[in-house]
């Protein structure tokens, strides 16, 4: 799948997915990782995370946040 069609499945799947970067520290280098979150409510209530680990690029992170979605 590409990743225009992928995060058109995402983003359009009703669900409040957010997609951020962060830099983290993995074997004393430090990296910038792509993460996903699911937020419910105006308290911004955190539903399920993707894993620690993170990832290197958007299209894992998208298809990683269609299994979620799948699952739901």
């Amino acid at each position: 799948m590409t990743e225009e069609t992928t995060s058109f499945k995402v983003f359009q799947s009703g669900l409040n997915i957010q997609i951020y970067n962060k830099t983290i520290q993995d074997n004393l280098v430090w990296d910038n990782k792509i993460f996903w979150q699911h937020v419910e409510g105006n308290r911004r209530k955190i539903i399920k995370k993707c894993d620690t680990k993170g990832f290197f690029n958007l299209n894992e992170c998208l298809e990683d946040c269609l299994k979620y979605i799948n699952k739901c």
